[in-house]
């Protein structure tokens, strides 16, 4: 949702559908149709972010307000496999917005709402930050993704 609009995915049409509920009512707006699959998304300032689908060679990217592609990020990236079933957050914090990704494989917080990767560090749990495990340099293939589960067992 943004403002009076809610978004819905069509990942089988490829399209998002902008519903306005203005005062009450429901109507639909024009379909926005995507350059590349997703199959899960948030708004950002500039257009949309999302999880590609489909055998797609990369993961997150970013489309404008018409669904063209801005740019793409993590190619052949085991995120695709391991993404969890509400990756993306809205953070509010008085009147800014932020848009946040997270992934099950990868242990950081990224921003996303500038329609650009950018790291992001100000989670608190029980008022200290959470801090990032140390040892994240996992190959991003199936015997990284054994030896991070090990991890979790540990």
């Amino acid at each position: 949702m943004d403002g009076d609009v809610l978004y819905i995915l069509d990942g089988i049409g490829r399209k998002i559908v902008p519903i306005s509920y203005l005062l009450g009512t429901f109507q639909q707006l024009d379909p926005i149709k995507l350059e590349v699959p997703f199959r899960r998304f948030a708004k950002t300032k500039t257009g949309f972010v999302g999880l590609t689908g489909g055998g797609q060679d990369n993961t997150l990217a970013f489309v404008d307000e018409r669904g063209k592609l801005i740019s793409s990020h993590f190619p052949n990236s085991i995120e695709f496999l391991m993404s969890p079933p509400k990756p993306f957050h809205k953070l509010v914090d008085g009147n800014e917005v932020r848009v946040l990704f997270n992934s099950s494989f990868n242990p950081e917080i990224i921003r996303v709402d500038n329609g650009v990767v950018e790291p992001f560090s100000g989670m608190e749990y029980e008022g200290e930050l959470v801090k990032k495990p140390t040892n994240t340099n996992f190959v991003q293939d199936q015997s990284g993704f054994n030896q991070y589960r090990e991890t979790l067992r540990n």
